[in-house]
């Protein structure tokens, strides 16, 4: 490693000394070709500070490479990077020294993490693998994916790509039906303010004088998939909670099964029995009263967060027009 790093700075140091007039120093650097030779050297350096998990050089060493050598050699080092220090490190260092083409990388990483935390999807005939199955169940995949989204979640710039990423997410867990996978991620890993982060850059950006009309289209596109996404998680939380509520309506002791569980019934007298049915009668009348306010709340939430889906902006109802009350009289409500 000491020999590797002497020759990265000396190739370096002559490439820093290149001038474009004719000479013979100039003659005989372009003989040896020696940005080619520079860019496999700093290339082998930047493996070996990965290797070392120096991760605060790979930026700056990896600044030195052309655009497209960069994008290929420095984000598979940067997945092995989990420290969240480290990454924010990496991130400032790469808005920089590489402002034109920090997001890029990020993409690249993020990318290649998802790749590897799922392998061999799809077998060589374009089928399901045998393993596919498996890598859709394991939960380690599922918190590789998640936790690659935070590279986007470093500063505030990056928020619209956390927020497209973060909706890119919740898209995959929804079709492998990986609802517990939904709910951990929107409340445990994805930043609680992420959407005022991207609401503040896009207003930002709005008071430049001649604002991206494509950006503010893409954004305006990315946030209604974004709350599309949490009316429906919203709305199988209520199902959730209505179902849990009615399992435990049905489960609530019923009165002879109250009295049964009197340790000295068998010594009461039939006067003081009839007394305690009697009451006993009275509080199960109360207590289905307050199950049955509670199944009918729980019920109504889950309906109303259910119609709240259905009429969401681009949702199944949401162009009915004139033909609306048409479309209820015939039973869609």
């Amino acid at each position: 490693s000491v020999t590797l790093r002497f020759l990265t700075h000396l190739v370096l140091y002559l490439d820093s000394t290149t001038v474009d007039s004719a000479g013979s120093q100039a003659t005989a650097l372009i003989q040896w070709d020696l940005n080619q030779i520079r860019d496999q050297v700093v290339v082998a350096y930047i493996q070996s500070l990965a290797n070392r998990e120096l991760w605060h050089l790979l930026v700056l060493y990896a600044s030195m490479l052309p655009k497209e050598i960069m994008l290929h050699h420095l984000p598979p080092q940067l997945v092995m990077v989990t420290n969240m220090n480290d990454r924010a490190t990496i991130v400032k260092q790469l808005k920089d020294l590489q402002s034109e083409s920090d997001i890029e990388v990020l993409r690249a990483v993020v990318y290649q993490m998802e790749q590897n935390a799922q392998p061999g999807l799809l077998g060589d005939d374009g089928d399901m693998a045998d393993e596919t199955m498996n890598i859709l169940d394991n939960p380690d995949h599922d918190d590789k994916m998640m936790k690659a989204l935070l590279w986007f979640c470093i500063i505030d710039e990056h928020a619209p790509e956390a927020l497209s990423h973060s909706n890119s997410l919740v898209r995959r867990f929804l079709l492998q039906r990986k609802l517990d996978t939904v709910f951990h991620f929107v409340e445990y890993v994805r930043p609680p303010n992420l959407i005022e982060k991207v609401l503040q850059k896009s207003e930002e950006e709005g008071d430049e004088e001649m604002p991206d009309q494509d950006k503010e289209e893409e954004l305006e596109e990315v946030l209604s998939e974004f709350h599309a996404y949490e009316s429906y998680i919203k709305a199988e939380r209520m199902v959730i909670k209505w179902r849990e509520v009615m399992e435990k309506a049905k489960a609530a002791p019923r009165s002879s099964q109250r009295l049964m569980t009197k340790s000295n019934i068998s010594k009461w007298d039939e006067v003081e029995r009839s007394i305690a049915v009697v009451e006993e009668r009275r509080q199960l009348v109360e207590e289905k009263k307050d199950w049955a306010a509670q199944v009918i709340e729980a019920a109504s939430s889950a309906q109303e967060s259910l119609v709240a889906v259905l009429e969401h902006d681009g949702g199944w109802l949401w162009e009915l027009g004139d033909n609306e009350d048409d479309a209820m009289d015939s039973g869609v409500e």
